[in-house]
């Protein structure tokens, strides 16, 4: 807290507005990657103005790292699968949280290089406002975007309800040491913190916490019909941080298909800071830390009832299902990055505590003779050394001597293990520099290889052909002996014992497919599961209708 309030220059006679060109012609010249970038924007409404608003975005020559949409008009009628294909910006991930209301929902776009999560205990919906959370993990430090928007019904009693739970959020636990960012529109104008008490209340609430405003102007701007004249004007979009060690710089973006203006954040070196790269990150699932008792309470508290049993929509009926058990996977086996030593032992498996022992002794070694590099020390480190060596080649020969052992009759087991066998050679993978025809004729030109190439795979059905005897039977021969069936098909109705049992056979092993919820998870709560699928099953059967999320 050392450096709040900032030394620099932000306020109000920095602030202004820009519209696209202004914009591009402050910023779009630099280079401005290594820049933090977040835009704020009242859309209202997704499904009418998403295109206008990507077609916006194209025209500004800088690409905004994080993108937050509120009054998206996102209700629990809209299905999660067409929020993700109708509304998807290439380079992004999308998170939503859905409204009670109809007016309300946020969205937030998040390039994927940030590699965000939802904070799922700081996102959801309540009567007077929708809350989203993220949160952006990196080598130094956390960093926290929440997305606010209090409903515009909402009425004035609200507002002081509506404050509480937005202290309650910032005091989260989940919120301590790191840097956070708070977008969104509140629907108070801080224009009136001079002399209204709900206003004034939340603004201290906001620097109370540490967190500094950075939009200054109004963001909605009214007129009368047919005049020039204003009828109102307020600031009610609003950004807050504490990232007051960084210069910033932000200002109102003149947006022409919404009655709010749109709000940019930019921190200057922060992705910097940050050392995002596009570095391949790892992450498990940790199964072992599951707490029945605690997940079968969870499952219990579901109400099944209004979102299964009663609901008539077959589509809302499976996705809610589908929605329910992919959070109770997520919050009880939540994805873990795997540090960089773990993730180093995940590559040479055979590497066991005894090895690792025999490293030990190996690094003590080394730093005795890095500290006295006498003929005794020196002597005993190679030994150790080439002892290791020794070691991890006989270990690494008898891992995979075992494991191509077990998985002989397992063709993927078996490509996985050659690949990883491959991937322990220090050699230098290089291209070939020539390439030569079957009669050995060396191929320069690329026409040349192209057609030496179509040749050879246009031949190999022939070769093939060639080489299957002909059979002095008819296919007819082949074919099952069975009487042709004229009956109707005819579906009976299932129950919880047959999913249950058609649950419980489903193979760990087996990929998990687009819903990303595992076989093993699944199997976990079978016994629950049963009775909501069932239901779902049978309303489909009847109706004759497959829910689009399983075509």
């Amino acid at each position: 807290m050392n450096d709040y309030p900032r030394n620099t220059n932000i306020g109000l006679e920095n602030f202004k507005y820009f519209s696209a060109a202004d914009f591009n012609k402050s910023f779009g010249e630099n280079d401005h990657s290594s820049d933090l970038k977040i835009y704020n924007q009242n859309i209202r409404g997704i499904s009418c103005n998403f295109n206008n608003l990507v077609l916006y975005l194209t025209t500004l020559k800088q690409k905004f790292d994080i993108i937050c949409l509120t009054e998206c008009h996102l209700d629990n009628d809209i299905l999660n699968t067409d929020l993700h294909n109708q509304f998807h910006i290439e380079g992004y991930t999308m998170f939503y949280v859905k409204s009670k209301i109809r007016f309300g929902g946020i969205i937030m776009y998040v390039k994927n290089i940030l590699n965000a999560v939802y904070i799922q205990e700081l996102t959801g919906s309540n009567d007077y406002c929708d809350f989203l959370y993220l949160q952006i993990n990196n080598k130094n430090e956390k960093l926290t975007v929440g997305g606010y928007y209090r409903h515009c019904k909402a009425s004035n009693s609200d507002k002081i309800c509506f404050i509480d739970s937005l202290e309650q959020h910032l005091m989260h636990k989940k919120l301590r040491k790191c840097k956070i960012v708070i977008v969104g529109d509140m629907n108070i104008c801080l224009l009136q913190s001079m002399y209204n008490h709900e206003s004034l209340l939340y603004l201290n609430t906001m620097l109370g916490n540490g967190l500094e405003c950075h939009v200054f102007l109004p963001t909605r701007v009214q007129m009368y019909n047919d005049s020039m004249q204003i009828k109102s004007s307020t600031l009610i979009d609003h950004i807050f941080s504490n990232l007051y060690e960084y210069d910033c710089v932000t200002g109102n973006l003149l947006y022409d298909h919404s009655d709010h203006y749109g709000n940019f954040f930019i921190v200057k070196k922060y992705l910097q800071a940050l050392q995002i790269h596009n570095k391949t990150k790892i992450y498990r699932r940790n199964y072992k830390s599951i707490d029945i008792t605690v997940l079968e309470n969870d499952f219990e508290e579901i109400d099944w009832i209004s979102k299964v049993q009663n609901e008539c929509n077959i589509d809302k009926c499976f996705e809610n299902i589908i929605s329910e058990t992919e959070n109770l996977f997520n919050k009880h086996v939540p994805l873990k990055e795997i540090s960089n030593r773990k993730a180093k032992y995940l590559g040479k498996p055979w590497i066991d505590n005894d090895l690792r022992e025999e490293l030990k002794k190996q690094n003590l070694l080394f730093r005795q003779k890095k500290s006295l590099n006498s003929e005794e020390n020196i002597t005993n480190f190679k030994i150790q050394k080439n002892k290791v060596t020794a070691l991890m080649r006989r270990k690494s020969a008898a891992y995979f001597r075992e494991y191509f052992k077990k998985h002989k009759h397992d063709t993927r087991k078996m490509w996985d293990g050659i690949n990883m066998a491959l991937r322990q050679s220090r050699r230098k993978k290089s291209l070939p520099d020539t390439i030569a025809d079957k009669n050995g004729k060396t191929l320069e030109t690329i026409e040349e290889k192209v057609n030496c190439f179509a040749t050879h795979f246009e031949s190999v059905p022939k070769i093939t052909r060639s080489k299957i005897k002909n059979s002095a039977k008819d296919y007819k021969y082949y074919l099952r002996k069975t009487p042709v069936c004229n009956s109707y098909l005819v579906l009976h109705s299932t129950g919880p014992d047959e999913i249950y049992k058609l649950l419980t056979q489903l193979k760990n092993k087996s990929s998990s497919g687009p819903l990303q919820i595992s076989n093993f998870f699944l199997k976990i709560i079978a016994h629950k599961l049963a009775f909501p699928l069932t239901i779902a099953i049978n309303k489909s059967m009847t109706a004759g209708y497959v829910p689009s999320i399983l075509k």
